[in-house]
């Protein structure tokens, strides 16, 4: 099923980016053309549990068909995030909990300035905030930025590649 295509409106892609302290989740609209934060799940080493328990709600609420698994800053498949991303990837599918949703990897660069702009415009956080620094922020929405470019690099060429995603 080409993912972009007329057909597919009602599904939803999951947008995950790999933090050091906590996982960034995003979703897509119906539409595939538009990415919103969902939120933060805290990370744990070897604690997979967390994330498990709420992509199970989110899949089912959100007609999720495929996950876009990143980190935004990296540069090739050999950076140490990548290899980061891959383990939970994986982790993810050992649970036996995701049979049939795809996983795709994407490797954007760091995030446009005029879309940190745009996102600060849309952020619901007093100036004041404690959590509202500017490496948060970018941590925060990271998977929103990986899934919107997935959204537009695809959405540009009418529909995905084949072998753009993958079940585990």
């Amino acid at each position: 099923m080409e993912l972009l295509e007329n057909d597919a409106i009602g599904i939803q892609l999951l947008g995950l980016n790999v933090l050091p302290d906590y996982f960034s989740i995003s979703i897509s609209n119906h539409y595939l053309d538009g990415a919103v934060h969902h939120g933060i799940v805290e990370r744990k080493s070897k604690n997979i549990s967390k994330l498990t328990n709420v992509l199970q709600t989110l899949i089912p609420k959100y007609n999720i068909e495929a996950t876009v698994i990143g980190c935004p800053d990296a540069k090739n498949m050999e950076n140490l995030d990548d290899v980061k991303v891959k383990s939970v990837a994986y982790e993810l599918c050992n649970t036996g909990k995701f049979e049939g949703l795809k996983f795709t990897y994407w490797n954007s660069r760091r995030i446009d300035p005029k879309f940190m702009e745009l996102m600060l415009k849309d952020d619901d956080l007093p100036d004041d905030h404690p959590d509202n620094t500017l490496v948060d922020f970018h941590d925060r929405f990271s998977s929103v930025y990986v899934l919107q470019s997935y959204l537009d690099h695809f959405g540009k060429k009418g529909k995905r590649k084949d072998d753009c995603c993958f079940s585990l």
